[in-house]
């Protein structure tokens, strides 16, 4: 009766570590996989943000500075991916419809960033205006 509750035991604990390897959540940074990242590296999403997205540069001899501003740009062509998907993004203020342009790319904010272990650059961009 002893082996029956242990292999029934082995069994259950195999089929929950299965299953917990198919729905992790876990997020690992693109440029090295083997560490795990916050979760905004890999949704571009981060709560309370109603558009914006994840940038990353390579480590680079020109510093933080030269980092930081490639991150920020591959952030706004992800922005422009997710905007131009769209036909058209509508905003209630005071009943109005607000258009979005390539200018209005402008007002994006870094609002976190963080280094791999590799020394690259992730940023969380939110689109300013509609946030």
């Amino acid at each position: 009766m002893n082996k029956f509750i242990y292999i029934i035991f082995a069994i259950g604990v195999l089929i929950f570590s299965v299953g917990c390897v198919f729905d992790s959540d876990d997020c690992y940074y693109p440029d090295s996989p083997n560490s795990l990242a916050p979760a905004w590296v890999c949704s571009g999403h981060e709560k309370g943000l109603k558009i914006s997205a994840t940038g990353y540069a390579e480590k680079s001899s020109l510093g933080r500075n030269f980092m930081q501003q490639m991150a920020l740009t591959n952030a706004r062509a992800t922005l422009v991916r997710l905007l131009a998907g769209k036909n058209s993004i509508v905003i209630h203020r005071a009943s109005a419809t607000i258009t979005i342009t390539a200018k209005d790319l402008e007002q994006t904010k870094i609002v976190k960033s963080i280094r791999s272990p590799k020394d690259g650059l992730y940023v969380l961009v939110k689109f300013g205006s509609l946030q």
